[in-house]
């Protein structure tokens, strides 16, 4: 709804249909703080404000609210679950790279990935987390968005296939739209299908 930068990505008039069409019907809401503040008109800029706007997200019909806590400064930062039941959070710290563009919808992505096979809502959110993190590390300030699909085999994930590809359209996405700020300079692309040779693949993405 929000991009890191600010930009919007959503028109305004479509802000009320998020908050009475698809809010009631969202198993697991994941806005970054921007987006938390706009939905909510709360101040969200610490754990205080992640946590009045997730009970806010949940009296709206969400059913589990994870408010983000990556736009809001600092060297470390906190993602807040809310759930029915209580609240859960996710610390971490911060990783200093400009490679961040489309981690939020890898994020839900693998969540949603995780989630589909039984696991337990956090589990699965701190296994996505550890997902996205490890791809942050592995290319921060670095073009080679493509090897985010293989984190999850490096770690010995043993879903790692169904995780990788459950995020395979955001990554192509980010891929395709050349034009835009994504940090993506004078790299071939190349279509990479989940189920032929990983092996292959490796070393396609090392000559590129």
């Amino acid at each position: 709804m929000i991009a890191k930068g600010g930009h919007p990505l959503l028109e305004e008039k479509a802000i009320g249909a998020v908050k009475t069409l698809m809010i009631p019907r969202c198993a697991l809401l994941t806005p970054n703080a921007p987006e938390a503040e706009r939905l909510t008109e709360l101040s969200v800029d610490g754990i205080n404000g992640q946590r009045r706007a997730a009970e806010k997200l949940l009296r709206m019909g969400a059913k589990a609210v994870l408010v983000k806590g990556g736009h809001i400064p600092g060297a470390t930062f906190t993602d807040v679950l809310a759930t029915e039941k209580g609240e859960r959070f996710y610390e971490a710290e911060r990783i200093e790279t400009t490679s961040t563009h489309g981690t939020g919808c890898t994020l839900a992505s693998a969540i949603s990935a995780l989630l589909a096979q039984g696991i337990t809502l956090e589990e699965a959110i701190e296994r996505a987390r550890y997902y996205v993190f490890e791809a942050i590390k592995m290319i921060a300030d670095s073009p080679r968005v493509m090897q985010v699909l293989h984190i999850a085999r490096a770690a010995n994930l043993p879903d790692w296939r169904l995780v990788a590809g459950s995020v395979y359209g955001t990554v192509w996405n980010a891929l395709i739209n050349r034009d835009a700020d994504y940090g993506i300079k004078d790299y071939d692309i190349c279509y990479f299908d989940p189920d032929t040779s990983w092996e292959a693949e490796d070393a396609v993405i090392k000559a590129v």
